[in-house]
């Protein structure tokens, strides 16, 4: 599921097929609870669906530990080899970690596909406008040049995805081609930020009861 739209359509269509409430929160891997509220969902399609608040995301337990990082690393690697083969993503002539959750995790898919990698340091919002002019200093100069190369942007976690859509800026204005966003856990649940499609291991999707 890539959306809380399309949970509540599922609970639907399972709930069209004669599927008990418990059947469908096994289905759907959430409790009868919010199967319930699903169900009721989908019987007001009209209804506004309410942004609920924000969930905080630890994944310490991966990152403090080199072996359990690097096997995440492979993971991701991994997945992008099949969205590369699905043709869902173009092949990237280099990884760029975003600072600091994305480094790590862009060197070991870096690794694994042989390709070359680079660090991108984010934008914030704070920035006064001539420091937003400057943009020496975005990509690392001790690590691989983004110019004219297709550029993959890998971070840990996607929340509003301000920084991610300020780094595709900045790729832009250095040349490169940014052609995807590859990241642990999806919090966002957007498809694309700034025209660059959005891939992931995670999405979480919130379901208020």
């Amino acid at each position: 599921m890539k959306s809380l739209k399309e949970l509540i359509e599922k609970a639907k269509e399972l709930k069209n097929k004669g599927l008990t409430t418990e059947e469908i929160a096994d289905a759907l891997n959430v409790q009868r609870d919010t199967a319930i509220w699903l169900v009721l969902h989908a019987e007001r399609e009209k209804e506004r669906i309410t942004t609920m608040g924000d969930i905080y995301v630890d994944w310490s337990n991966f990152g403090r530990n080199i072996v359990r990082l690097k096997y995440i690393g492979k993971a991701m690697a991994d997945f992008l080899r099949e969205l590369i083969t699905k043709g869902e993503m173009e092949e990237p002539d280099v990884i760029a970690g975003l600072e600091t959750g994305g480094v790590p995790l862009a060197l070991q898919i870096a690794e694994e596909l042989k390709k070359e990698f680079a660090i991108i340091r984010p934008r914030h919002g704070s920035e006064t406008k001539e420091e937003r002019k400057q943009i020496t200093g975005i990509i690392s100069p001790s690590f691989a040049s983004v110019e004219n190369k297709k550029t993959l942007v890998i971070s840990d976690v996607i929340t509003t995805g301000t920084l991610l859509k300020n780094a595709i800026e900045s790729l832009r204005e250095l040349e490169a081609k940014p052609i995807g966003i590859l990241v642990l856990i999806d919090k966002k649940c957007a498809d694309e930020l700034n025209g660059v499609p959005v891939k992931y291991l995670i999405r979480l999707i919130q379901v208020a009861r």
